[in-house]
């Protein structure tokens, strides 16, 4: 999406990953949950300052009020929803399970964290998409930036 809108795109764990010359399994691993959300906030208290980007961020970031405030603050939060049954699908792409589902049934912990996690993507979402009724990445993309070109154009 950051590309075709023209935008500079970053990845929340990225660029944890990147700053802190750690996977998030290894910042898991040395400083467990509360470590790595601790950075989280850092980074994306500096992420979410700059201008014109695109910000994925992971799915729990909504679950610490200073992580709510500034994405509600200072940008437009855009929910991509998907299901439980595509959320598994996708993580049997990843060379490295999520750290929150690692030794669990990821089944399971996605239906326990999942809850909580809509509620506040819900709160603070400006648009929602349940990006399994697009048929790629590419057309959710295109349907958000239409959307918000509608939108600015009405503003």
């Amino acid at each position: 999406m950051a590309g075709l809108a023209q935008l500079d795109f970053y990845d929340l764990d990225e660029e944890i990953e990147r700053s802190s010359g750690m996977s998030i399994s290894q910042i898991f691993s040395l400083e467990k949950e509360a470590g790595f959300r601790r950075r989280e906030t850092e980074m994306l208290h500096q992420l979410s300052q700059l201008s014109k980007i695109v910000l994925a961020t992971g799915g729990g970031s909504v679950l610490h009020s200073d992580n709510r405030d500034y994405l509600s603050s200072r940008g437009h939060v855009i929910y991509l929803q998907v299901s439980i049954a595509e959320q598994l699908k996708r993580l049997e792409s990843l060379s490295q399970i999520r750290p929150l589902l690692k030794d669990r049934d990821p089944a399971l912990q996605l239906k326990l964290l999942n809850p909580e996690r809509e509620i506040w993507y819900k709160f603070l979402a400006k648009n929602t998409y349940n990006t399994e009724k697009f048929s790629s990445a590419f057309e959710t993309a295109t349907e958000i930036i239409q959307d918000l070109y509608d939108h600015s154009r009405k503003t």
